[in-house]
């Protein structure tokens, strides 16, 4: 009898399709971080050059390096972006303009929600909200990823995060989408841009000041994009809260009372330093009662 060759290890790419400068010596960091998921998944790295920090402080990689290595990526099993910045929508109408009816597991936050909108509009499957190689995160933020892309599910609850407080109590369950909410209000207009109808939207952002958060707000729900969702989750919003004019939390708070859904508020994901990872294109349930909470994603769509 024949024996049947072993399947080839998946192959994950490691890139960076948004300027941000990688220091060299970073490198070993990055690796430390991404190693442990990847030996549990069973994945082969494939470190591209832009992960390698060989661009200078305050230039983008060459354009055509990073689309070469994005298109390179795409024929992969796993795209994951080592560190977030400016620059992914660049990188945007190639991947528009692309056929296929599949893409690799996308793994990345704040600008890569660029890529995380069009997976969505192409029903290209389930991405990841979650940790990126050359940005530091806690174990929760590893640990939180592994278990959605080993187990398909994950919850939360006072227990577990102690930063959370409800804006309007109520249950709702819905397909969940995750994004920096600067980023997701350029897409409007935009052939990425995909449908919130019903969704459990988790908006966050980071070094924003709090006129901007309602501004960014205002563009989604002038654009139609807040009108029927089922439910949303505020993130901590790091940077965002001190400026002149009303505070974040009025801001949130106003928003709250004007979506008038489910709500809560102060959830570590996305710019968070340990970030609770959040299955885009899977599904969310929300219970929010000011003396208990709990968040239940889950990996799988649910029609």
């Amino acid at each position: 009898m024949t024996a049947v060759p072993p399947s080839p290890a998946p192959i994950c790419h490691l890139l960076a399709p948004a300027y941000g400068h990688i220091a060299e010596e970073a490198h070993s960091a990055m690796a430390a971080q991404v190693q442990p998921i990847a030996q549990a998944m069973g994945w082969q790295l494939h470190w591209h050059e832009s992960s390698k920090g060989r661009c200078l402080p305050g230039h983008w990689c060459d354009r055509e390096q990073r689309l070469l290595e994005l298109r390179q990526a795409f024929l992969g099993d796993v795209l994951w972006p080592v560190r977030g910045g400016y620059g992914c929508t660049h990188l945007l109408p190639a991947l528009q303009a692309s056929r296929r009816r599949a893409a690799p597991l996308l793994i990345g936050f704040s600008d890569i929600t660029f890529f995380h909108c069009l997976w969505l509009r192409r029903g290209w499957g389930v991405s990841y909200y979650a940790l990126m190689p050359a940005v530091p995160s806690g174990q929760r933020g590893r640990e939180s990823l592994l278990r959605l892309l080993s187990h398909g599910r994950s919850q939360w609850g006072q227990e577990e995060v102690n930063t959370v407080t409800i804006g309007r109590d109520g249950m709702a369950q819905g397909p969940c989408f995750a994004a920096c909410l600067s980023i997701l209000a350029h897409c409007c207009g935009t052939a990425a841009m995909p449908s919130l109808d019903n969704h459990i939207l988790f908006l966050e952002d980071i070094d924003e000041p709090p006129y901007a958060i309602d501004r960014n707000l205002w563009q989604l729900w002038h654009a139609g994009h807040l009108r029927n969702l089922h439910g949303i989750v505020w993130g901590r919003f790091p940077g965002c809260q001190h400026h002149h004019g009303p505070s974040l939390h009025d801001i949130i708070m106003e928003w709250v009372e004007r979506l008038h859904i489910p709500s809560m508020i102060g959830l570590p994901f996305g710019h968070d330093p340990d970030p609770i990872a959040i299955p885009c294109g899977g599904h969310a349930q929300l219970s929010c009662k000011a003396s208990h909470w709990r968040l239940q994603l889950s990996s799988q769509a649910i029609e």
